[in-house]
């Protein structure tokens, strides 16, 4: 059972009907038939705003749990709130498939001592594991990019036990660029003397 619990609506309960800040959502899995819901928003934007996709939910429809994943959240173009969810019912022994957040750690030399802009090329990665191995997020070590050309790759990464990353390993996460300040500065070192001619 997960710690996280969020509430959830048959979409032809009259109890939903009276509640607010309900949207609809889709619960799918392979031991449930699909399911209409309504869940409520607010909730539903703690949860991911806490973990994402990478959390576990014990989804209540009327008494009954179902473990779940968020799948997918549709938001509206202008106002960028969730207006739908698809949630996903997980096995303890089936492996899953989801999207986690990277985290960096550790100092880049490149940007410690070279003056390096970190470049972002990735927010999330996609991993598969069981359940019960699912993490939040995964680290990226920074130290990695000791100079302006290195980059660090998914295929770089130190994956938790039973994690595997299913992301393309050539894939760029972190990289960096000679900011402004570093390229003046080389460029008004002084330039070195021609070798004299024989």
């Amino acid at each position: 059972m997960s710690e996280i619990k969020m509430k959830a609506f048959l979409r032809e309960d009259k109890e939903a009907k009276s509640a607010h800040q309900l949207i609809p959502a889709e619960l799918y899995g392979p031991e449930t038939e699909n399911k209409h819901l309504l869940i409520d928003s607010t909730d539903l934007e703690k949860i991911f705003a806490d973990g994402g996709k990478a959390v576990i939910i014990d989804l209540d429809i009327n008494g009954s749990v179902f473990p779940v994943v968020i799948k997918d959240i549709q938001r509206d173009p202008i106002k960028s709130r969730a207006i739908h969810a698809d949630l996903y019912q997980i096995k303890e022994d089936q492996k899953i498939i989801v999207e986690v957040g990277l985290n960096p750690i550790g100092k880049s030399p490149a940007i410690t001592n070279m003056g390096a802009t970190l470049v972002k090329n990735m927010d999330t990665l996609k991993i598969e594991c069981l359940p019960k191995d699912l993490v939040k997020h995964i680290d990226v070590d920074l130290a990695k990019l000791d100079n302006l050309k290195a980059v660090v790759r998914v295929e770089n990464l130190a994956m938790p036990n039973g994690i595997v990353a299913k992301t393309n390993g050539r894939a760029a996460i972190f990289s960096v660029m000679a900011s402004r300040k570093s390229k003046s500065t080389k460029s008004a070192e002084p330039a070195k003397p021609a070798a004299a001619k024989k």
